[in-house]
């Protein structure tokens, strides 16, 4: 079926033993290490990136036996690195001058590695990059000038949860998550006065600053989520509430400056109207947030993920990519 390559050096960083934060304790090493060994995902608690989630998704999808990690066994190949271990086994792949192979990579990729990837793709026909979003996607092939076919890119969030495991029963749930992502301080006190204004409790949660399992807990708890982040390649955290059936209200950012470029984006890179409101300004928060409010019960987020944020449905993304080309 497929070959799946990825190295956790990827999201590898500097560790010490002495700290307080475990994830940048040296002690926790043997145990990455273990598990990966042995393509394990890892607790979620111990999870302290986009990428390393990533990874950790890509396992808990394709732990089957019909697929391989980091062993050329079958003729499909999907890299989802482009760093020094993807160009390497890239290389090895088109070394073996064989018919019939396809070779997907993406979407964990610098803007040099980038426009490495897109020379392949104009010179194999067998090379496609993989996005995880339709904005990464009008980034590359219409703002970025890197001269990429539109046919060699495709468009695959990862899945993040299985079909079993959706399902919110919470029926006590109470008050705001207000998740906050690099954003101005001024637009958090903004959103804070307007919860205090209608005596709303509220949960502040800082980006990294949190345990996985914990911002489940409040996420199970809470009635609404108010997003106030920056662009997303994907947000792992942002969907993790939609699969938990959270109604989100979202002061959206819609330009993400990366790399030198400024490139179009969302707050949110996968949404429809049943996930909740979107709002772009200041004024609309005051306009449409009480309109929100009065509106929750026609928001189920769950039923978005389910039809396109699974693990299934991730899989099945893959396989259709694979026989496309």
């Amino acid at each position: 079926m497929i070959n799946i390559f990825y190295d956790p050096n990827y999201f590898k960083r500097k560790r010490i033993f002495f700290t307080k934060q475990l994830k940048y304790s040296k002690f926790i090493v043997p145990y990455y290490r273990l598990c990966y060994k042995f393509n394990l995902p890892v607790d979620s608690n111990l999870i302290f990136s986009g990428p390393q989630q990533r990874i950790n998704h890509l396992l808990k999808t394709f732990r089957k036996s019909v697929y391989v990690f980091n062993k050329i066994r079958y003729d499909n190949h999907y890299i989802v690195q482009f760093d020094e271990f993807g160009k390497k086994q890239l290389n090895k792949i088109l070394n073996q001058k064989k018919e019939g192979q396809k070779v997907v990579v993406g979407p964990l990729m610098d803007i040099p590695s980038t426009k490495e990837l897109v020379d392949y793709t104009n010179k194999f026909t067998n090379i496609k990059i993989l996005v995880a979003s339709k904005h990464a996607k009008k980034n590359l092939t219409d703002e970025m000038q890197l001269n990429v076919e539109p046919k060699n890119v495709f468009v695959c969030p990862s899945g993040i949860v299985s079909n079993k495991n959706i399902g919110m029963k919470n029926e006590e749930r109470s008050g705001a998550l207000v998740y906050f992502k690099k954003r101005n301080t001024k637009e958090l006190d903004f959103v804070v006065k307007m919860l205090k204004d209608r005596g709303i409790r509220y949960k502040v949660i800082n980006y990294g600053d949190y345990k996985n399992n914990e911002l489940k807990k409040i996420i199970d708890n809470s009635k609404i989520g108010i997003l106030l982040t920056r662009t997303e390649s994907q947000g792992f955290a942002i969907q993790d509430m939609m699969a938990r059936n959270l109604p989100l209200f979202v002061w959206n950012m819609k330009i993400n400056e990366y790399g030198g470029y400024h490139l179009t984006g969302s707050s949110v890179s996968m949404w429809d109207e049943s996930c909740g409101k979107i709002i772009n300004h200041e004024h609309e928060f005051e306009e449409n947030f009480d309109i929100f409010l009065n509106d929750l019960d026609k928001y189920s987020p769950e039923d978005f993920v389910k039809a396109e944020l699974t693990y299934e449905k991730f899989e099945e993304n893959l396989l259709k990519i694979f026989s496309s080309f």
